[in-house]
């Protein structure tokens, strides 16, 4: 577990440098230039390619705008890196913990896997909903 966490660590740096990079004007191609490809969510542009007019739906909007949004540009990618790289590292060391706490109630080996995952939804869901709440109050405010 201690080289997974050493990479995911070294994930983590390597993606906040480079939306920090990207915000900085710093890349020649516009995917990978946050102050040009932002506009990407709003054109239908996934990883370069525009979407077909036919598949332009409030649908195809919303995932571009929410859960997709990091295939439409690398500040976004990067972001999402970062922060599913240290959510990774966080349901790691609860699992991990849960074990230790509780090692004579977790015989199967899936047991480890299920708090993993079940450890990794709540955080990712956690920080999306305080992010998505404290966001939206503080857009609001001029």
């Amino acid at each position: 577990m201690g080289w997974t966490i050493f990479i995911l660590i070294v994930l983590c740096g390597l993606s906040n440098a480079i939306m920090d990079i990207s915000s900085e004007d710093r890349f020649k191609i516009d995917w990978w230039n946050k102050n040009q490809s932002w506009q990407n969510k709003h054109t239908y542009n996934i990883c370069g390619m525009i979407l077909p007019t036919v598949l332009w739906t409030r649908l195809t909007r919303w995932l571009l705008k929410n859960p997709l949004v990091f295939l439409t540009d690398g500040w976004h990618l990067a972001q999402f890196v970062f922060h599913t790289s240290w959510q990774l590292i966080v349901a790691l060391l609860l699992s991990r913990r849960l074990l230790n706490e509780h090692p004579l109630e977790l015989n199967e080996p899936n047991d480890f896997i299920y708090g993993f995952i079940i450890y990794f939804i709540l955080v990712k869901l956690n920080f999306s909903l305080v992010f998505q709440t404290i966001y939206g109050l503080l857009k609001g405010v001029k």
